[in-house]
């Protein structure tokens, strides 16, 4: 009995050492030490640059933390000195208990100042191509044969000041998405999602500007692969030289209904004003993942000028459309 009463204090003593030296590293713990360690492994695996200007953050308890920025990553040799990544800020938090127990609770996603720049060159490389490895373009996910996470909590999503750009050298088309800004409730597993994204459009084919703003609602059932966006709407305040006086406005309102496992997908109430144009109509597709999948629908278009909204995005029936009124 006293040889186990023994063995017992043993136990605590050690459980307590254990807990004691987690403790004292989660204290002391500063992911600063291993930047350049993160810095130089990022170049011998990329043979890119990683500067990391602002202080990384990193914690384990009570909730698994990143947070870094300003960073930039180097674009590839040939495109030019643009990063290809930056951002101002990046945070990332999960609560580490829920996480053992199967379930995600984050907090706000944070992207502050995030820019992305893609491009091709004259011979179809794309600036990402040497960031993926032999056979990964294209190839499809495995799943996994276990179960999904019991839960998902996230405290949404917080997009600011956003900028994409992207060039592509075979057609000289350049297209640029700045002033992104986007927005979530908090997002639930299995319960609806509110989207508010708006950004400012540039492109030079057609050579149009745009002000862009998109609210929607997703809901969405994950186990049987059954996602609606409904109801969409977007706005675009256009500027372009061959738009009638410089400028206008589409709005564009629809809901969009998509089962996998039906293999069926649904547009429904689709709308579309403007440039003196109406289009409406409905859409239902069958066997939507099999090589000659069907569909059935209606589109109505009417105006007083259809060509008008082909020959805003320079569209060949612009030209064929000309002076027909319905």
């Amino acid at each position: 009995m006293k040889g186990l009463k023994t063995l017992l204090l043993v136990v605590l003593a050690l459980v307590a050492l254990v807990v004691t030296g987690v403790g004292i590293f989660l204290a002391t713990f500063d992911a600063n030490d291993y930047k350049d360690q993160l810095i130089a492994r990022v170049k011998a695996d990329t043979g890119r640059e990683l500067v990391i200007d602002g202080p990384l953050e990193l914690a384990l308890w009570p909730k698994i933390r990143l947070k870094a920025g300003p960073l930039t990553l180097a674009n590839a040799a040939g495109f030019g000195d643009e990063p290809l990544f930056s951002a101002e800020q990046i945070e990332v938090a999960v609560a580490t208990g829920p996480l053992l127990r199967k379930r995600v609770e984050m907090d706000t996603v944070v992207l502050h100042s995030v820019q992305v720049n893609l491009a091709r060159n004259a011979a179809g490389v794309g600036n990402w191509d040497d960031l993926v490895g032999p056979g990964e373009q294209g190839r499809q996910p495995k799943h996994s044969g276990g179960g999904q996470m019991a839960a998902l909590i996230l405290g949404g999503v917080d997009i600011t000041d956003g900028r994409f750009t992207w060039y592509d050298g075979l057609s000289g088309q350049q297209m640029s998405l700045t002033k992104i800004t986007a927005s979530t409730g908090a997002l639930r597993f299995g319960k609806p999602i509110d989207l508010k994204v708006s950004a400012t459009a540039r492109a030079n084919q057609p050579a149009l500007d745009a002000d862009i703003n998109l609210t929607g609602t997703l809901n969405y059932n994950v186990d049987d692969k059954h996602y609606v966006l409904a109801p969409l709407a977007l706005v675009a305040d256009l500027r372009g030289a061959q738009l009638p006086g410089g400028t206008a406005k589409l709005e564009l309102e629809a809901g969009l209904d998509v089962d996998s496992k039906a293999k069926t997908a649904k547009l429904s109430a689709f709308k579309l004003d403007g440039l003196g144009t109406s289009i409406s109509g409905e859409f239902s597709a069958h066997n939507i993942k099999d090589d000659r999948p069907s569909a059935t629908g209606r589109l109505v278009i009417k105006g007083t000028d259809l060509a008008q909204i082909f020959n805003a995005f320079a569209l060949p029936a612009g030209k064929q459309l000309a002076g027909v009124a319905e």
